[in-house]
Order: C-alpha cells, then structure tokens, then sequence
C-alpha cells in the first residue's frame, strides 16, 4: 500500500500546531496591545511545545483520524454466489479523513459548522475505494425569552454498510436536508414543541435507486414537565415521501405503479422521560403510525421504543432499548418499511487510559410490495433480520489523542439468501474536546 496514503494524520498535527502556534502569538499582542503591556514578540518555535497551548480553545477544532483494517466481503456478497472475474472478496484498506468544528455567538444566536472528509483506499481492489463527506451547520437560536431551538442544514455522501444495502455490490448515498426543531414555554411546565423539514436521498447503485425520495415532514405536540427529572411529551408527526424514480425504481418505469410514488405518514406518539438517580435514566414511547399511498393496502401500526442508560459504578456504564418504528425504506425496496430493534451495549474504563466498549444489536426490517408485486418484491428486496455484535478497545495517548482497536460482524439473513461480513481496525484518532 503506498506509503502516502497513511501521511494524513500526521500531517493533520503538525497543521495544528502551526493553527495553535499562530493562535498563542496573536493572543499574547491582543493582550498586550489592550491592556497597556509592552509588546510581545512572536512565539518562538524553538522554545515551543504542543502541551504549552489549550488546543480546545482553537476557534476551528480539527480533527482527524488514521485507520488500517481488513473487510472480508467487501461487496456483500451473499453466501454460496459465485464472485465476479477479476474481483476480491476481501481485501486491506487505509481509511484518512480530516474535518472541523466551529461554534461562535452572535448576540443571542449561536452559530456552530462540522465537516470531515474520508478516503477510503483499497490496497488491492481499487474499484471498491471511496470518498466520503458529511458537513453540516447552522443556528442554535432564540427568540425572547420564552421560545429556542436549532436550525440545520446538512449534507452527505457515504458508502452505505451492509445494513443499508438492498443487494449486492456497492452503493453510494447521498443525502441532503434542511430541519429545525424549537420549543416555546406557554406557562410555568407546558411548552409547544414543534418542527419541520426537508430531506432528499438518493443512492448510485441501480438496485437502490428505488429508494431514492424526497420528503418533507412537521410535528407538533405539547410538553409538561412532571417534575424536575421526569416529562411527558404528545406528539403528532406528519411526512410525505415522494420516490423519484417511483417504487422501484428503473424497473418500474412505464409502469402503472411507476405513478404510485408517493407515500403519506402520520405518527401519533406519547413519550415518557425521567431521571431516576445519577446512575438510572430511562425514555418510554408509545403509540401508532398511519400509512397511506404507494399502492399499499392503507395499514395502521403499533410503533414504541424504550431505552435506559446505567452507570453501577465509576467503571461500568450499560445502555440499551428496544423499539419498533415505521419509516422511510433503508434496505427493503418497499415504499413504507417497519423495523424492529434490539440493543444492549456495555462499556468498561480498566485504567484511566483503557476502557473496552462491547456491543449486540439485532435488528428485522419488514416491507410490502404494492398491490400484485410480491413475488418481484422477493430475493433480497425482502424482509431480513442483521446481526451484528462488536467489540471495541480503546487507549488514550494523550487528552486529544486515541488510538483504538476494534473487530464488528455483520451477519444479515433475509429470504434466501444469508450475507456475512467482518471488519478487523486499528488507528489514531485527533479529537480536540
């Protein structure tokens, strides 16, 4: 593999001690210069030391990270099927990214910017590498003294886990969205909550592209708060998808169900959240989701979600949920897709420097094809249950600085059909906090 290809992170540190290098000089004049002391020179990079500067006052955080790791099946190819010519089932790859945070006020507002930037090179199969991005920003806002919320528009692209795959083969996701969520205090415990939306999603593979939609959601409800650790909330939530390239996707056009593209959703739900102690938290949902559209039989569906987050001692922390919910399609070609979740995930700090996060997630997703449609909608279009247990280790170099060693199987099974992969990596990550 070529040497470049790991250079990023260390490249990434030594910009940033120039950022901070240059930061401490106009600091020190700024002081100098406002509050009548002599001037001060330059900082001087010999005497200069990375531990000398407060990296996490940087205006601009970066940060950065270095992996090396093994996939086993690159291409989620399910068991038993032959490989294309010319093409490895698994293979090494180097994974480099680099990114910022910034967060600033503006009288009552407060503007905040992330991105990172990833590639993802393969040392062999070149055809699977990837570049991916995520940059999102926007405004923590206020208005008066009685209403808050934040405004956020976001931007993404990745290559999609096996858990969002419709089939075989690699697939790139795009997607793009415009949310802001708010809260209003109407008198002493009741507040209004609302929020609202825009999402766009659109994959690059052609078995995926039927889940390719535009949506645009609102949700409104009020909220009292019981107490000082416990609140009830009531929420109705409202979204439309729209499938671009109708349900699924190229094969359906000139179709009659290549119209039947749209899908409305309405969520009524009742949520419960308290604080029992410093160690015990827990969220309680519950309630039902409409669907209509899409060539779907109009269907009404029981969804809920529990999760708790304990911490028995200084060491330990345990956290997990179950749920079920109704949504947008992620890996079932379906226009309304219901998935059922389990998790159980538990941390262990061994030293001051080592800690070791293991974690179990089980999840089935189930969809319907439209009226006639259902033997089309077989194969790997259909329901399927994943798998996936994990196991990470983690040292900490520094405050900022992490270098890890994790191993995460994906096993997912579905009509037919059963798709395994494994992911052995180890790296440095730069996070200034």
């Amino acid at each position: 593999m070529r040497a470049e290809r790991f250079s990023v992170f260390w490249i990434a540190i030594c910009f940033s001690c120039g950022v901070a290098v240059a930061q401490e000089a106009s600091s020190q004049a700024a002081d100098a210069y406002l509050f009548g002391g002599e001037p001060v020179s330059p900082v001087s990079l010999e005497h200069w030391s990375p531990l000398d500067s407060n990296w996490a006052d940087l205006v601009l955080k970066p940060n950065f990270h270095e992996h090396i790791g093994y996939n086993d099946n690159i291409f989620a190819i399910a068991n038993g099927y032959p490989l294309p010519s010319g093409v490895l089932k698994g293979d090494w790859y180097n994974s480099a990214g680099v990114g910022g945070s910034s967060k600033f006020n503006l009288g009552d507002q407060q503007i905040f910017f992330d991105g990172t930037y990833t590639v993802i090179n393969y040392l062999h199969d070149h055809m699977a590498d990837a570049h991916n991005y995520s940059l999102d920003g926007g405004v923590n806002w206020m208005a008066g003294s009685h209403c808050q919320g934040k405004l956020i528009a976001s931007d993404s692209s990745h290559q999609a886990t096996i858990e969002e795959q419709v089939g075989p083969g690699l697939n790139t996701i795009h997607a793009a969205s415009l949310t802001n969520t708010g809260s209003c205090n109407v008198y002493e415990k009741l507040s209004w909550n609302f929020n609202g939306g825009f999402l766009e999603n659109t994959n690059s593979a052609v078995f995926s592209q039927g889940l390719d939609y535009r949506s645009w959601n609102a949700g409104m409800g009020p909220q009292y708060a019981l107490s000082e650790v416990e609140n009830a909330k009531f929420l109705v939530q409202f979204s439309e998808r729209d499938f671009t390239n109708g349900i699924f996707g190229p094969f359906s056009s000139g179709s009659a169900y290549g119209a039947l593209s749209r899908v409305d959703q309405v969520n009524y739900q009742l949520s419960y959240d308290r604080s029992f102690s410093d160690q015990f938290d827990m969220i309680l949902m519950g309630g039902f989701s409409s669907v209509r559209g899409g060539g779907l039989v109009p269907a009404t569906t029981p969804i809920y979600s529990l999760t708790f987050n304990w911490i028995p001692s200084q060491k330990w922390q345990v956290n997990g949920g179950v749920s079920q919910s109704v949504g947008a399609p992620s890996n079932v070609l379906t226009p309304s897709q219901t998935t059922m979740a389990e998790r159980i995930g538990v941390s262990y700090q061994w030293t001051p420097k080592i800690s070791m996060i293991a974690a179990l997630s089980r999840s089935s997703a189930t969809g319907y094809a439209p009226y006639g449609l259902t033997g089309y909608a077989a194969a790997y279009y259909g329901s399927n249950v994943s798998l996936s247990p994990s196991l990470k280790l983690n040292y900490a170099v520094t405050p900022f600085i992490n270098a890890s060693a994790s191993v995460q199987r994906s096993d997912r099974e579905g009509q037919g059909f059963r798709t395994v992969q494994d992911i052995v990596l180890v790296g440095l990550d730069y996070q200034p906090q």
